[in-house]
């Protein structure tokens, strides 16, 4: 063996304390052993924290007023008149031009017996949008034309610092988050650039239409629609009926979860402008509807239908416009059916050559006109729209071909606003707060949220505010609903399988304090390069046997060649307490059995093992066994009763550090006629250190040999330094070069 391009001497005293590398075959797998820990009372805290709240003022033409000061707003809390102590002028134009920063820190914090202790919101709020696209009411044409819409609005219309959220809403998968509220646009446009138009499945608005349209001519006499007496009567409408019946039921489903979702954002400060795109729940639906002529004799001489709505499918919409106004969610609806304002050329030619007794040489054929190619704006979503934007303090748009202009008609009146700050006792009861923000100005309008709600406990949040908040964590580098612990993560390719891709993250003691006890779930979630969820795993552990361990969390998947980018997260299902890691991993599309000699990336390693413990999934490793295989906790096997992972840095000063140097092996490859090179270079001079490093004797094991390497660390300084290894096959002249960072503080 052959260890060059560095001082190279025998460390055998480093090794005095056992061996790096395991050498015989697996032990037999025991569970983890129960640990005590000492209970502990519990602190419970309530504080003063910050309230902040977003307003928009305007003149009696609609347009922003930018230069109102801090007295002349008065802000009434569940009927208490606030002192403001922040107060904040923003303008998309450019920076906030008063830009004094709230403080970051509790004001006030009061030990009381049984309260959670809260946390203060963010101290400045941002403008947030939310592009929503509802598929279950729509149509295709119309969805593209949303797309193109939200297309521009990235582009052109936000500005940098604004937050922007996608959501989607279908038959087939209900509410999904797609991307939570960022101030990363390109994130956004990426995942926008994934929604499938196809998933449109909007019939609904068909059904009722064609419902209203059978049941006027129900209420015609059939020899006009005959025309000559004879031919066949119109068609019985069970079928039809019960078609209608399913689409209330959709619509039903849509309005539970839309207030689902008003729910979860309660908590996200500040107001949430969601720019809609629909062509709305008819309104027939729920409001009923009229044809024909009403007699006051009834009988067949009465030729009328008459339907006063659906009493539970009203009650529900009202309760959806309370959520979302309590919420503050704003909508900006877009009308995208097809022929919003404009006629439909060719629902004449469908409807009349379509049913078999109607053509346009009868007087029923004929007179049908007026409801087709302008359509019946009862049986349409004209009003379910209007009424959800006014109701919201919003504006609806009937025509999305205009979407140009009223985006920036949307952007224009959220220009300008103001944030308004003042101290609240914090508690953790989920109670409404009424709220009330005046400004003594004449002639303005001031639009501000309604009121809000204290936090509950994570316990007790619903499903879909669980679900939002662990959106949240996956998918934003900055989380709204809380600052996750951070993790540390690295991904490693596994030599067993070419597109094995093997995460390991550590949670030191100190997190896993933070985590609190109970149990826990651990996520999974993998990226593709457009952003696409490729894989997800989820399971249940209770952490809290671990205390004052440092746990390493072990997890493998197989995946197509790519970039990936990995975040795991760790949630307590009991507090919401969450810790996060990402790393981002390639799985090459030159497999490494491609090749006859691949180095893999080394595995470091520290002798300070600190009460190391080993998870993988459900399987639990405990120090009480010698080895870990390439089957159970990654591709490094090592001897973990002597050393763990190395994660982030070493203190200055440690004598050694050993790099677990994997090579794979193919073609039949001589293990002796390979030889390893090592180099060390120092980052920010770019210089070769000269580092004594000891390569021990190899252990293979099927197609792939392990290098232990033991890098002597005493003498370094602080710094970050590139370690680079190569391996070498003299006889067939193949090479492979890998590296890892190591840094010293």
């Amino acid at each position: 063996m052959n260890v060059s391009r560095a001082t190279i001497l025998v460390l055998g005293s480093v090794l005095a304390s056992g061996m790096i590398l395991a050498g015989g075959p697996g032990r037999t797998e025991q569970q983890a052993a129960p640990v005590r820990v000492q209970e502990r009372p519990i602190e419970h805290q309530v504080a003063v924290t910050l309230k902040l709240i977003q307003v928009y003022v305007t003149d009696r033409k609609g347009n922003p007023v930018p230069d109102l000061t801090r007295d002349e707003f008065t802000v009434i809390d569940n009927g208490e008149r606030k002192t403001l102590t922040e107060f904040e002028r923003h303008s998309v134009s450019g920076p906030a031009m008063a830009p004094k920063p709230a403080p970051a820190a509790v004001a006030e914090a009061v030990p009381i017996a049984g309260k959670p202790a809260a946390e203060p919101e963010k101290t400045s709020i941002a403008r947030k949008y939310f592009l929503f696209f509802d598929f279950a009411f729509n149509n295709q044409r119309g969805a593209r034309k949303s797309i193109d819409a939200a297309v521009r609005f990235l582009e052109k219309d936000v500005k940098p610092g604004d937050e922007v959220g996608l959501v989607t809403y279908s038959l087939t998968r209900g509410m999904s988050v797609h991307e939570f509220l960022t101030a990363d646009h390109k994130k956004v446009r990426e995942a926008l650039g994934n929604i499938a138009v196809k998933d449109v499945a909007g019939r609904a608005f068909e059904i009722e239409q064609e419902y209203w349209r059978q049941a006027a001519e129900d209420a015609t006499p059939a020899t006009q629609l005959r025309g000559d007496g004879g031919g066949n009567a119109p068609p019985n409408q069970p079928a039809l009926d019960w078609r209608r019946q399913e689409a209330k039921g959709q619509a039903q489903n849509f309005i539970l979860d839309l207030t689902s979702l008003a729910k979860a954002l309660r908590y996200v400060p500040g107001q949430k402008h969601l720019i809609f795109f629909s062509t709305g729940i008819p309104s027939s639906m729920i409001y009923g509807n009229v044809v024909g002529t009403p007699t006051s004799s009834g009988g067949a001489a009465n030729r009328s239908k008459a339907d006063f709505g659906d009493y539970i499918l009203r009650g529900q919409n009202e309760d959806m416009m309370r959520e979302l106004a309590t919420s503050n969610c704003t909508f900006f609806a877009f009308d995208t059916r097809e022929a919003a304002k404009v006629d439909s050329l060719f629902s004449y030619d469908e409807q009349t050559f379509g049913t078999g007794y109607r053509d346009i040489f009868t007087v029923g054929g004929v007179s049908q006109t007026t409801n087709l190619m302008y359509k019946e704006e009862n049986v349409t979503g004209l009003y379910t729209l209007t009424k959800l934007s006014k109701d919201t303090g919003g504006q609806y748009y009937s025509n999305i071909n205009n979407y140009e202009d009223n985006l920036e008609r949307v952007v224009n009146l959220t220009a300008t606003y103001y944030v308004l700050g003042y101290p609240i006792a914090s508690a953790w009861d989920g109670q409404y707060h009424k709220i009330s923000v005046e400004t003594t100005r004449k002639g303005c309008e001031v639009r501000a949220q309604s009121g809000y709600f204290n936090p509950l406990p994570f316990k007790d949040l619903s499903p879909l505010e669980k679900q939002l908040q662990m959106t949240d964590l996956a998918l934003s580098d900055n989380p709204v609903y809380q600052t996750p612990i951070s993790a540390t993560m690295k991904a490693f390719p596994g030599p067993d399988d070419d597109r094995t891709l093997i995460l390991l993250m550590k949670l030191p003691p100190e997190t896993l304090d933070r985590l609190g006890e109970g149990k826990s779930e651990i996520v999974r979630f993998i990226f593709d390069a457009r952003g696409d969820l490729a894989d997800l795993r989820r399971s249940e552990e209770t952490l809290g046997r671990y205390a004052n361990k440092s746990l390493f969390y072990s997890t493998r998947m197989v995946l197509d060649p790519g970039e990936y980018k990995c975040r795991i997260v760790v949630r307590n299902l009991e507090n919401g307490t969450a810790a996060v890691a990402t790393a981002n991993a390639v799985v090459p599309a030159l497999t490494a059995r491609s090749r006859p000699l691949t180095l893999l990336p080394p595995l470091l390693l520290t002798d300070d093992t600190a009460g190391a413990v080993y998870l993988e999934g459900r399987s639990k490793l405990s120090q009480t066994e010698t080895l870990i295989t390439p089957e159970r906790m990654s591709p490094y096997p090592f001897d973990f009763r002597n050393y763990a992972p190395l994660f982030g840095t070493i203190p200055r000063g440690r004598p050694a550090t050993v790099a677990l140097l994997p090579c794979v092996l193919t073609g039949g490859i001589d293990l002796n006629g390979i030889s390893i090179r090592a180099a060390v270079i120092e980052t920010s001079t770019g210089a070769r250190a000269r580092l004594e490093i000891q390569c021990l004797n190899s252990v293979p094991r099927v197609d792939v040999v392990y290098y232990p390497l033991v890098i002597a660390t005493g003498d370094l300084g602080q710094g970050t330094y590139v370690l680079h290894f190569f391996a070498e096959h003299g006889a067939s002249g193949a090479v492979s070069h890998t590296s890892a960072i190591l840094t010293i503080r």
